[in-house]
Formats: structure tokens, sequence, C-alpha cells
């Protein structure tokens, strides 16, 4: 009871900030900014916290219902606003945004399991919103330091809804940078990301109606913080051998054979991979560990949790030629390191990469490469020149694609895109 406790009660706190705080104004016009919330949402929220830290259970009702006030109110506002494709509202500017996701709905719920230490939990689209023979592909989640993929449901189920059955560890919730804390303080974290993928080899018919995977299809993988670094560790494993030789971590054949399942990886706001605190074996990383797999790196100017410029030092390490880096203009809290508990900002991103490279998905890369109003360079609010998390102070996007014909921009790409063979 008492390590899932602290996690809790950090998460508790987290939110108590956000939602007792006013409206964050700003001088940047393009800057996102969040709507403070009503002051009877605040005396709810208050009284719910009361009641998640007296009874410390997951479970409960009054968790559930917190769990839903705060992953539906960071996008309430934006989400009123009219799609600019759409039809014209009178009085109410539109909202331009990548293509909304394919299910109306997503539900979570727990799988036990002794293949994957303490289980998962796992979303997938709601049952009424999809044929009951469907199948879908499998997107593993791994989650940060201090916490359990629980306090990401929002923003799984909005990958959920992009059509994934999304399945996060519970494994490894203590997992600081310390090598007496759990999986080794992180560095064994991605061997939870290869468990995941191996139950589902290995039990493709288990428990369909909470995870109809069709383990047949590729897998993609989504981490925040501690679990980028394991989503990317899992692609680094695949695409390079002898990664992680000479270190004291060991990977099994059945486990080289669920890293070879992987099609596409995400990180958001990742762990440093450069320091060997946190990457066991940093010298094959910056060789060039991961040069086949496609990988998107998410970060914002309001990271102030990692090292600065983790994320684009990561993602000029990798080598691969479809890669996507995107620092976007962020608020504080509501849109920085802990932005994944607490809203779905990026999550159309995450599964709009996730469907575009690993599941060749045209209408997806069209969204993430092209340059029409629905797509990444027209949407996303990213950083502008100096702000923090830029890339050489001047990047705040960079798109690399499959063939090199639509990388973006031009200076930027013939510089940290990987020549095309």
């Amino acid at each position: 009871m008492a390590p899932m406790l602290i996690p809790l009660l950090i998460w508790s706190v987290a939110i108590s900030q956000i939602v007792s705080q006013p409206l964050i104004l700003t001088d940047d016009p393009d800057r996102l900014s969040s709507p403070a919330p009503s002051p009877n949402v605040t005396e709810v929220v208050k009284s719910l916290l009361g009641a998640v830290t007296k009874e410390a259970d997951m479970r409960s009702e009054a968790f559930k219902k917190l769990q839903n006030i705060v992953s539906n109110f960071e996008d309430e506002k934006r989400e009123e606003q009219p799609d600019c494709e759409g039809p014209k509202v009178e009085g109410k500017s539109c909202n331009p945004r990548v293509p909304p996701p394919r299910y109306a709905r997503a539900t979570c719920s727990w799988m036990w399991t002794q293949q994957v230490s303490m289980g998962m939990y796992v979303c997938r689209p709601c049952r009424q919103c999809a044929p009951a023979e469907k199948r879908f592909p499998l997107m593993v989640f791994g989650h940060g330091d201090l916490s359990l993929p629980e306090f990401y449901t929002g923003y799984m189920k909005r990958l959920a809804r992009y059509g994934f059955v999304v399945a996060g560890y519970r494994g490894c919730p203590l997992s600081i940078p310390l090598p007496w804390t759990q999986c080794q303080g992180g560095q064994r974290s991605f061997l939870e990301v290869l468990s995941v993928i191996s139950f589902f080899q290995l039990n493709s018919g288990a428990d369909v109606r909470r995870a109809p995977v069709d383990i047949e299809q590729p897998v993609t993988a989504v981490g925040h913080s501690t679990g980028a670094r394991a989503v990317l560790m899992a692609a680094a494993v695949k695409d390079d051998p002898q990664y992680l030789q000479g270190t004291n971590i060991k990977v099994s054949p059945r486990e080289r054979d669920a890293a070879n399942k992987i099609a596409a990886v995400v990180g958001i706001f990742g762990d440093p991979m450069d320091n060997p605190t946190f990457n066991p074996d940093v010298r094959r990383w910056e060789e060039g560990a991961i040069d086949k797999t496609p990988a998107m790196f998410v970060t914002s100017t309001a990271d102030f949790l990692v090292p600065k410029l983790a994320s684009w030092n990561a993602f000029t390490a990798v080598k691969s030629p479809a890669k996507v880096f995107i620092d976007f203009r962020g608020t504080i809290l509501w849109q920085g390191h802990l932005s994944p508990w607490l809203s779905k900002i990026s999550a159309r991103w995450s599964g709009t990469f996730a469907r575009a490279l690993g599941l060749d998905d045209q209408s997806a890369l069209e969204t993430v490469y092209g340059n029409g109003t629905r797509s990444f360079q027209k949407v996303i609010h990213f950083a502008k020149m100096g702000q923090r998390n830029t890339g050489e102070g001047k990047w705040g996007m960079v798109l690399c694609a499959p063939n090199g014909t639509e990388d973006w921009p031009v200076e930027a790409a013939a510089h940290f895109c990987a020549p095309r063979k």
C-alpha cells in the first residue's frame, strides 16, 4: 500500500495546484493557455481530493470521478470551438486541429497476469463504437516515475480512440534514477514494455473483451518521462543487437522477439538519453542505436523538470529516416512536464504519428508531413526561436519524412535528418 500511496499523493497535489490557479495570461497571443475551472468544479475537486487521500485506493469511486474531471477539463475550451474544416458557427472562432480520432469513446479496465508484473491497465475503443469481432493493433504505454498508467486515463483514452488497444504496464512505479529503486532506477523499465508485447504474442486470444488485440499487426509504443526512456530503449534493442552488450542488463531471445514487433515509438518529455544514470549504454545510443524505427519526440517550452534540450539531443542521436521533433509553446504546469497526467494536448499528435509510421496510414502520413490545413505544420503551436528546448536555439519543430521528399523545414532537415539510401 505504501509504494502506491506516494505517487497517488503526488498526483493529487499536482491536480490541486492546477485547479486552484487562475487563467494563465501571456503576452504571446499564439501561446496556448488553459481556462480556469469554475468555482463549482474547484470545490468538487477539492472534496474528491480529500476522499482520495483518505481512502488511498485507486479503485475507489472518488478516484474514478477525479480522473474523469481532470482528463476532460483541459480540452474543454478548445473542443467547444468548431473545427475550421467543419461548418462555421456564428460568434465562435474556429479551432484548427489534426483530424479527430476514429472512435467517439474509449473505455479502460485492469488486466491481471503473472507475465506482466503488477498487471496492466488497458484502454480500448468502446464496445458500442466498433463491431464486436473487431480487433485492434497494440500500443504499449510507458508511465513516468512515481506514477501508474491509471494516472494517464484521459491520455490513454484519447490514444485508444485512434484505433488502438493501449496497454500500460503497472510495474516500476518507483523508478527514480537511483540504482536501489525499482527496475534499477528505470534502466530496466524497457523490459516491462517487452513483457506486455510478449504477453499478447503468447496469448493472442486473451480477454478479447477488455483487450481485443490483433497481434499480427505492427506494435507501437508511447511513453512519458521514464516511460519515454523505456520505449526508446526497447526500440534500440530492436535496431541494434549490440546495444546494452557489456552492461549488467541482459535481453532474452523472447524479449528480442517482442522488440522486433515494434514499428514506431513516441517519447513525451523524455529523460536524457545521453546521461548514463538514465541510459546504461550511452556510447551505443550516441552512435545511432535507433537507425530504423520511426521515432517522435515531444517536449514543451514549459518543461523545467528534465534537463534542457533532453528531447532535442535524443532526436539528433536517432538515425532513423523517419523522425519528428516537437517543442510546443506551453503554459506552466498544464503544458509542462506533467501535462500527460493532466491533459491530452499531445495525444492527438502521438496517435496520428503512431498510425502514420506504425500502420502506414496514408491519411495520417499526410497530416504529419503534409502542409494542409490539418497538418502538423499548420496546427501545432511550436516554439519560436530562442524559446526553451528549441533545437540549436531556433527549431521548434523538425519533420524528417521516410523518403526525404517531405522533410521540413528544409534548412533544419539538411542538418538533422538522416541521409536516405
